[in-house]
């Protein structure tokens, strides 16, 4: 069946427009899936762009085959919530490898490529990446669940992923903010929880300061034996006058199996009207048994010290306040 000019100059444009669409994309080995929460149905491929594309960001998962290399590009359409978010009802468990996603949309704080808690939906963090060699970039990850369970927002089980110009925010509400961590038995409010090693994390925000944080919680805990991390030009963004509330938890003993790595990151602590708070330290839960976290080039405010731990973790490099705030190390 012939399918005349004009069918034919619209396949022409379509291969066209996907051509260019993945040329601005990062290059990967397999398939791209598209999502789009303005306009998407997921009674679609997936495929081909705007035109194929699904309206969340689970349902693209569930097409990708894991270590083929695929990926998925999460479009946005304005910024209201309706049209920029994939909401989640249930965790997302990420247990496939090698998967690549690309939020189109300005990224940094705030972000409008964005995953959320459904609104019925009380969940103890969105996405479980437990798989491995996967990418992400340019997402904006929140839970806003009211539940006092509703404490995370990014889990990573799984070793060897990369996270770029992402921000997560957990314990989006008062009520789940207000739990604290509670070393070998609770997580408390955060924003990462950390499990797995050789993760790294570039230029990514965790936390905001909307909410008040009003109980002893970190921004990243980190969870189980692990090492060789990396977080590269990070923040993390608190707002809290508990002494005990800190941006990076331990959350055991023997955590630290190797150095993890801070290279050009910074540590705030706001509260309205103040100036600086003065809250304890900047590390807080167990002090480690082995080595501990390298602080290259980094900067914190709202708080007296880097770890008030007798035994500190916390080494610096190029730092400031090392005489009270961890063991200083000399550059080169």
């Amino acid at each position: 069946m012939s399918r005349g000019i004009s069918g034919w100059r619209q396949a022409a444009e379509y291969v066209t427009n996907q051509r260019y669409i993945e040329q601005q994309l990062p290059l990967i080995r397999g398939t791209w899936y598209y999502v789009d929460p303005y306009a998407g149905d997921n009674d679609r491929s997936g495929k081909g762009g705007l035109s194929g594309a699904v309206a969340d960001l689970q349902t693209a998962y569930g097409l990708c085959t894991s270590d083929r290399g695929d990926g998925i590009c999460v479009f946005s359409g304005g910024v209201a919530a309706g049209s920029t978010s994939s909401a989640l009802t249930e965790v997302l468990d990420w247990a496939k490898y090698s998967i690549t996603v690309f939020g189109v949309a300005a990224g940094g704080i705030k972000g409008r490529a964005r995953v959320v808690a459904g609104t019925s939906a009380d969940l103890a963090y969105l996405i479980d990446v437990q798989g491995q060699n996967n990418r992400f970039y340019n997402l904006h990850i929140c839970n806003e669940g009211d539940a006092a369970a509703a404490l995370g927002c990014l889990k990573v089980s799984g070793n060897r992923n990369m996270f770029s110009n992402c921000h997560l925010v957990g314990a989006g509400h008062v009520t789940p903010a207000a739990v604290a961590l509670a070393a070998g038995s609770s997580l408390g409010a955060h924003d990462l929880n950390l499990a797995a090693s050789e993760n790294e994390f570039i230029d990514c925000i965790f936390g905001d300061n909307s909410i008040v944080h009003a109980e002893a919680n970190a921004n990243i805990v980190l969870s189980t034996q692990q090492s060789k991390n990396s977080f590269r030009g990070c923040r993390t963004m608190k707002s809290s006058t508990t002494a005990g509330t800190g941006a990076i938890g331990f959350y055991a003993a023997n955590v630290c199996n190797g150095w993890i790595t801070f290279q050009d990151c910074i540590f705030t602590c706001w509260y309205a009207n103040e100036k600086a708070t003065a809250n304890t330290s900047m590390v807080i839960g167990s002090a480690q048994n082995n080595t501990g976290l390298l602080m290259a080039h980094c900067a914190m405010v709202g708080w007296s010290e880097w770890d008030s731990a007798a035994s500190s973790s916390v080494y610096l490099v190029g730092g400031t306040d090392i005489l009270t705030s961890g063991i200083g190390v000399a550059a080169g």
